[in-house]
């Protein structure tokens, strides 16, 4: 199953490079993008279901994981629709970003994964979260996303909690 949503994403992640090369999408490859995204979207949310009982939380992380960047991916890039829907965007991006960097912070991830993600996602997660100037207000952003996912028990929130999360949001100082 994990197999066919990177096989999708993949195909994607090819089509806005051509994209990129040419400076805009034929009417064919956003057709072709939408439906893929949304697979791989309806893919990693069967992979939730056939994955609920696992026993290591860590597995159980990244697959949630996964989830949340396909669906934000889709919502961002693949549903094309006048108003993107920027609060679940960037939600699903902040509480990704959060659990990256926990599974990093324990050593259980590569730093340069982290940073790969981080480098792809950063801009779209600022765009949709509003003006966030500062990585100090970024993260602030990202640490509320997490307190309100777990007020509203969010599986990952609560693992992530779980399993030793204790970000606190910084105070910023600004100078007039």
């Amino acid at each position: 199953v994990l197999l066919h949503a990177e096989r999708d994403l993949s195909l994607v992640n090819v089509l806005k490079l051509r994209a990129r090369q040419r400076g805009k999408l034929k009417t064919s490859e956003k057709k072709v993008l939408s439906t893929r995204l949304k697979k791989v979207v309806q893919t990693t949310e069967r992979l939730l279901k056939l994955t609920k009982n696992e026993n290591q939380w860590i597995t159980r992380i990244q697959y949630i994981i996964y989830s949340k960047l396909a669906r934000a991916e889709y919502l961002a890039h693949g549903k094309f629709s006048k108003r993107k829907d920027s609060e679940t965007i960037s939600k699903e991006l902040a509480l990704s970003f959060a659990a990256l960097s926990h599974l990093e912070s324990l050593r259980l991830l590569p730093q340069s994964t982290l940073e790969f993600l981080q480098a792809t996602y950063e801009y779209t997660l600022k765009q949709h979260a509003g003006n966030l100037l500062s990585s100090a207000e970024l993260e602030n952003f990202i640490v509320e996303q997490v307190v309100e996912a777990k007020e509203a028990e969010d599986e990952l929130a609560k693992l992530l909690f779980a399993n030793g999360y204790d970000k606190k949001s910084h105070d910023i100082n600004m100078d007039n």
